[in-house]
């Protein structure tokens, strides 16, 4: 009998060893398999928000690279015909929720309150999250989350994120994670101002070109402070001829750039004030007090350039 209770006291010790033995083993393979990534370097930086703040990312967007998947993911959505959204578009609605809807051509196909938490100024969201348990041998816990952000070119972007947390035998905890980033350009609703949405159709039209010119000019009227900046820019360092209009406009532009906290512009604005005289400034200053943002189309205004 104390063979026996001998035996029975070391096969517990003997098993929590090869336990904690196979836990580190699994500790060094997750280190090695499940790499977290860094936000990509060659992407715009995520814009900074206040203390405590969420990022702004109201707006619609185009469901390319997986986007409505994801977002049929956290709303638990299922399209009896297959039809997965074309545009999905968030609206903060209050209460820590945000609105998510998806758009096809033609209907809405789902809209839904779901809730989030601000993480590092990111909108964090928990699609999904597991319970493990495996009787004596330990639980663990496994959550499914994807966090949005808008950069300073004001793309969406979303990091998806797995991340799991086992005790074996309730000791050594093993943790993994994982992740990956993607990014969304925003959709362009003719019905709604969208400066952001502007600008980047301008971002990506051939450098000089008309159509630039047009987007830059629409985002412009629309009170986007970067399309303000280059559009004072080619009146004020590309136009032919410096005549009282091309002078006045960069100086209008540069002065509401200035308004929104542009340092730059304020000093180009400046540059341009020195080359009007009073009466041309002051026609000017007339003009800033009556502006406001409205849905130009531009086209006229690129001919004339």
């Amino acid at each position: 009998m104390k063979g026996s209770g001998a035996m029975g006291s070391r096969t517990p010790l003997a098993l929590m060893a090869c336990l904690h033995l196979i836990s580190a083993c699994t500790v060094n393979f997750f280190a090695q398999e499940y790499e977290v990534k860094d936000y990509p370097l060659a992407w715009s930086p995520i814009a900074q928000t206040a203390e405590g703040g969420c990022s702004d990312i109201t707006g619609g967007y185009v469901a390319q690279n997986g986007l409505s998947s994801i977002v049929q993911r956290i709303i638990g959505y299922e399209s009896s015909t297959g039809d997965n959204a074309t545009e999905i578009r968030f609206r903060y609605s209050g209460n820590g929720s945000i609105e998510i809807t998806g758009k096809n051509a033609t209907d809405i196909l789902f809209s839904e309150n779901i809730g989030f938490r601000c993480d590092n100024g990111l909108v964090s969201i928990v699609i999904n999250t597991d319970f493990l348990f495996l009787g004596a041998y330990g639980a663990g816990q496994s959550t499914e989350s994807v966090n949005f952000g808008k950069t300073e070119s004001h793309e969406l972007v979303a990091e998806l994120s797995d991340e799991a947390i086992f005790f074996i035998a309730f000791a050594l905890p093993v943790i993994s994670a994982e992740n990956r980033w993607l990014k969304f350009q925003p959709t362009l609703d003719e019905n709604v101002a969208q400066p952001d949405a502007m600008f980047l159709l301008g971002r990506e039209s051939p450098f000089g070109s008309k159509r630039q010119f047009v987007w830059f000019c629409r985002a412009a009227h629309n009170d986007h402070s970067t399309a303000q900046f280059l559009l004072a820019s080619r009146f004020y360092e590309e136009a032919e001829d410096q005549s009282f209009q091309t002078r006045r406009n960069a100086y209008l532009w540069y002065s509401l750039a200035a308004r929104l906290g542009d340092s730059v512009a304020s000093a180009r604005r400046d540059e341009a004030k020195n080359k009007m005289n009073p009466s041309d400034i002051i026609e000017a200053e007339d003009f800033l007090r009556s502006w406001a943002p409205a849905p130009i189309i531009c086209e006229e205004e690129a001919n004339n350039f």
